[in-house]
């Protein structure tokens, strides 16, 4: 049965893949590929294996076979919305590795259009771009529609406390802060960063508690 044989060489292939042994991976996903070309899930792991490998070109060759191709009956069952979120994503990462940015924003935005239930962390990697590019304001403003996405998101509540702190606006950077606490009492990241905000504030009584209650948590 050769769906069969193909099936099981391309998850071969990202067994390999999760191992981050890539050429083992790309020998058995390009053997599915030969045997069945059109497999929507064999192009996707393709775009995953060169990205990974960082032939980037290649990546998004399969990226735009994954796009154009539309649904398609599978002998195993699979989310056409989580495979074409993560087609978007990938091609996201491929141009911004290639200094492509503006295509890479509008990769991101693909994906967080894409109705699965991650989507808001296209929008969490949009905010790091903006953020790596500097555009502090952007990158906040696309964490805000984040957490309209996904309001109990503790990363998208952590990043926003992380740009106010970078900036010295400890107030605002320690509301985020305490969003995460809330949702996740010991979440070290945002307790060490409310830590330093009290230290740094001349507030020591509590910055003491904290990083007590931090090595208790941990210890």
């Amino acid at each position: 049965n050769f769906v069969v044989y193909a099936t099981a060489l391309l998850f071969l292939g990202r067994t390999y893949l999760k191992k981050k042994d890539f050429p083992q991976s790309l020998l058995y996903i390009e053997k599915a590929a030969q045997v069945d070309p059109d497999y929507i899930l064999t192009k996707l792991s393709l775009a995953e294996i060169h990205l990974r490998s960082g032939n980037f070109a290649a990546a998004l060759k399969n990226v735009r076979a994954v796009v154009d191709g539309g649904r398609q009956l599978t002998f195993f069952p699979i989310d056409y919305n989580e495979v074409l979120y993560s087609a978007h994503m990938l091609a996201g990462e491929a141009y911004q590795s290639l200094g492509d940015m503006e295509a890479a924003e509008r990769s991101l935005r693909h994906a967080a259009e894409v109705p699965v239930v991650r989507r808001s962390e296209a929008l969490g990697a949009l905010s790091n771009l903006f953020k790596g590019q500097g555009q502090t304001q952007a990158a906040l403003e696309v964490l805000q529609q984040a957490l309209e996405l996904d309001p109990d998101n503790i990363q998208h509540f952590f990043n926003c406390g992380v740009i106010y702190l970078e900036q010295r606006e400890f107030s605002q950077a320690a509301d985020f802060f305490e969003e995460v606490v809330a949702r996740a009492p010991d979440y070290a990241p945002a307790l060490l960063n409310l830590g330093y905000i009290a230290k740094t504030t001349g507030r020591l009584e509590e910055a003491e508690e904290i990083y007590q209650g931090i090595i208790q948590q941990n210890s």
